[in-house]
This record gives structure tokens, C-alpha cells and sequence, in this order.
């Protein structure tokens, strides 16, 4: 009977760790969609909607679209009246994980702060992804949560001299402790929690995110984010001759967006304590490049797939241009105080570029473009596993090896790239 009465337990344990892990994936999963719906509800009114032929002139010729100024001017203002109110937000994702590492914890207190900031850079075209936002709001909740379970923890234990709290410490400690993914110490006994429990947390955390992501996206009718297929990938023996060229230029670019970011932050390094004015001055240069080259706004996966579609229409000077000059874009934004992600730009970036240098090179378009990608990003961003993973999004299975090697290539040189700069800059204090 007692085998049973145990047997019974662990199955209990076992369901409401589930139902727990998978609620809050369920939750997180739906504030994303969130997200995503309010971005993509207010650029199409602020972008779209808007009658812009109103606010058009021209001057010795050339057609000036002034609503981008406005708009950008505007957004400028209000990005850096809640800096100057709130602080920099949101978090850049290499910060984030710093936070984590050196406290366990990412404070949440200003959750409804943070998603504000992270949206306003987005809607008003700046070209920087949604992935730190969204990242910093998901790292928040997930602390929130963690925290609430904890809490749950320590009032039980105190009030364990009653019989059936107890029993209720003893029925739910096993899914909490697998949960919140750490160890408990309560009157000198520790709870550890297996390496299998925790893999079961985060795959039902996982499932409820996405099945909340799917439902609540198609009651809104919200088409999620657009992903670019690139075409048949083929690497012969004439296509790796040019692998590795190929790749050096993806490096080479990558440390003009190292030196670019750099000299952005010394540019507005200046104006770090005057936040409007920062985000003002950012605001303006996005508009003026943005009316003459509208693919640097924006975060990049939309315009990725039209590229994609379209490239053929675009000439090698239009292509790289686009390329280079959004990459100058990610980091004055960034720098300028339009915080965000810049991993899908830069995912852009490399698109243009490559379609470019497939104007020159004859080989296959897809391996070209994509083995440019991967050397490119991971040297700019470091991170060579996540970019393997967000190239494979676009590529067919079959370009998995060639992506592979120039990422690693990539972001081994960043390493080594970052090193010296974090050198050379202790040396000039």
C-alpha cells in the first residue's frame, strides 16, 4: 500500500509539474504574440495608413518625403523623454545575460517599462531587431515566476508544523524545484533537482509557448514573423573553391560593423547624459538615409523576404549599398539611444551583400548568400550556435555544413577581435 500511495505521488508530482511548466510557457507565449501584434498594428498605422503624398516636396528635383523626418524626429522625442524618465531600455541581450550570470536574477519590477521601450524603436523604424526586447521581457517573466514558486516554497516550510501543509511541501516541492531550475537549502536538507526534470521543464515550457503563440495568433489573425526561403543550395567542387574567399569577406565586413559600432559609441558618447537630444539627432539621420534608402529601416525580416522575391530587380550598387550603409544604421541606433536586437538586421544585411557579390561570382546564389551570412554575423555578433541556428531558418538542411564551418570561423576571430579591443581600450584608461 505504501509503494502505492508513493507510485501515486510521483505520478501527481509528476502532472502538475507539467501543467505548471507548460501554463507558463503558455503565458509567456502569449505576451509574445502580444508583441508582436501591437508592433506590427502600429507601424502598418504610422506607415502605411498615413497618406504620406501630403508631406512630399521637391527640391532641385529630387523628391523629399518629409513624414519620414517627422516621424522619426517625433519618435526621437519620445524615446528619449522615457530614457531621460526610466533609463536605457531595453536591455541589450549581451547585457542581459551578463545581469544573469553575475546575479541569477533579472529584476521585473519595471516589466510594463521595458516593453514600452522595446516597442517605441521598432514602431518608429529603427534598425535594430525585436530580439533584446523580447528577450528581456521573456528573462523578466521567467524571474517573476521562478520568484512567486519560491516564495510558495518558503511559506509552506514555515508552516510545516501543520501535518497537511506539509504533506502539500511534500506533494509539490518535486515540480517547483524542477521548475525554477535551482536548489533549495531549508533547515540544512537540499532539494536537488535531475538534469532529465529540468530538460522536461523547458520542452513543456516550449510546447505551451508555441501552442499559445499558434491559438492566440490565429484568433488575431496575426501572420507571426515572416521568414525568407532562399532557393536551391548546391556546393560542388566549383562552389568551394570560392568557400573560403567567400567567407574573408564575410570577416572583413564583419569588423566594419566591430570599427562602425565603435565609432558610433565614441560619436554619441558625448550626448550619453542628454537622451532626447541623442535620440533626436539618431531619429533624424535614420530619416534622411531611410528616404533614399528605405530597406535600413525597420528590424530586416520582412524586407528580407521581399529581397529574397525580388533581388533580381536590384542592381550590384543598389545591393550593396543597402547592406553597408544599414549596417552604419544598426549601430548609430543603438549607440544613439533606439535600443534593440541586432541580429535580424544584420541577417539583412548579409542578404544584400551576398545577392550583391552574386552579381560577381558565378556560383550558386543560395550557397553564396548564406556562407557570407554565417561568417559575416557570427564575426560582427560572436554567438556562433545561435546564428547556425537562425541561418537554418532560411537554408535547406543541406547547406548545414558549409554554415556551420564559417560561423565557427566567424566567431572564433570575434573572440579574438574582441579581446584585443577590450586590450587596447584598458590600455588608454
Amino acid at each position: 500500500m505504501e509503494n502505492q500511495v508513493k507510485t501515486y505521488l510521483k505520478i501527481w508530482n509528476w502532472f502538475i509539474f507539467t501543467a505548471l511548466t507548460f501554463l507558463c510557457g503558455g503565458f509567456v507565449g502569449a505576451v509574445t504574440v502580444s508583441f508582436l501584434q501591437i508592433m506590427r498594428f502600429a507601424i502598418n498605422l504610422l506607415w502605411a495608413k498615413v497618406p504620406q503624398s501630403f508631406f512630399c516636396i521637391v527640391i532641385f528635383g529630387i523628391k523629399i518625403n518629409l513624414y519620414y523626418v517627422i516621424l522619426c524626429i517625433a519618435g526621437g522625442v519620445l524615446i528619449g523623454i522615457w530614457q531621460r524618465k526610466y533609463g536605457d531600455y531595453p536591455i541589450l541581450l549581451e547585457d542581459i545575460l551578463k545581469i544573469y550570470k553575475r546575479d541569477k536574477n533579472i529584476p521585473y519590477n519595471n516589466l510594463g517599462i521595458v516593453f514600452v521601450a522595446a516597442l517605441m524603436p521598432l514602431i518608429f523604424g529603427g534598425s535594430v531587431g525585436l530580439g533584446a526586447g523580447l528577450a528581456g521581457i521573456i528573462a523578466m517573466l521567467f524571474c517573476w515566476v521562478r520568484d512567486k514558486y519560491k516564495s510558495s516554497i518558503v511559506y509552506i516550510l514555515q508552516n510545516k508544523e501543520k501535518k497537511k501543509r506539509t504533506r502539500l511541501f511534500e506533494l509539490i516541492k518535486n515540480p517547483i524545484n524542477t521548475f525554477i531550475g535551482v536548489d533549495i537549502i531549508y533547515d540544512g536538507q537540499t532539494y536537488t533537482v535531475s538534469k532529465i526534470k529540468r530538460w522536461s521543464a523547458y520542452l513543456s515550457a516550449a510546447v505551451g509557448g508555441v501552442l499559445a503563440f499558434r491559438i492566440i495568433a490565429k484568433i488575431l489573425a496575426h501572420e507571426g514573423i515572416k521568414i525568407a526561403k532562399f532557393g536551391k543550395f548546391v556546393y560542388t567542387s566549383h562552389e568551394l573553391l570560392y568557400f573560403l574567399p567567400i567567407v574573408l569577406l564575410g570577416i572583413l565586413t564583419g569588423l566594419i560593423f566591430l570599427f562602425s559600432k565603435k565609432l558610433f559609441n565614441y560619436i554619441f558618447k558625448p550626448l550619453q547624459n542628454k537622451k532626447v537630444l541623442r535620440a533626436v539627432i539618431c531619429g533624424l539621420i535614420l530619416s534622411l538615409v531611410g528616404m533614399f534608402l528605405p530597406y535600413t529601416m525597420f528590424s530586416g525580416e520582412e524586407q528580407m523576404v521581399d529581397l529574397v522575391e525580388n533581388w533580381h530587380n536590384w542592381t550590384a550598387p543598389l545591393l550593396f549599398a543597402t547592406g553597408f550603409i544599414k549596417i552604419l544604421m544598426i549601430n548609430c541606433c543603438v549607440s544613439g539611444g533606439w535600443r534593440g536586437g541586432s541580429f535580424f538586421p544584420c541577417l539583412f544585411c548579409a542578404t544584400a551583400i551576398g545577392y550583391g557579390l552574386s552579381t560577381f561570382i558565378l556560383a550558386n546564389q543560395s550557397f553564396i548568400v548564406l556562407t557570407f551570412m554565417a561568417s559575416y554575423t557570427a564575426m560582427a555578433l560572436g554567438q556562433p550556435l545561435i546564428i547556425i541556428a537562425l541561418c537554418m531558418l532560411f537554408a535547406p538542411f543541406s547547406a548545414i555544413l558549409p554554415i556551420t564551418i564559417a560561423a565557427f570561423i566567424g566567431g572564433f576571430l570575434n573572440k579574438k577581435c574582441m579581446a584585443y579591443i577590450v586590450k587596447s581600450e584598458e590600455g588608454t584608461l
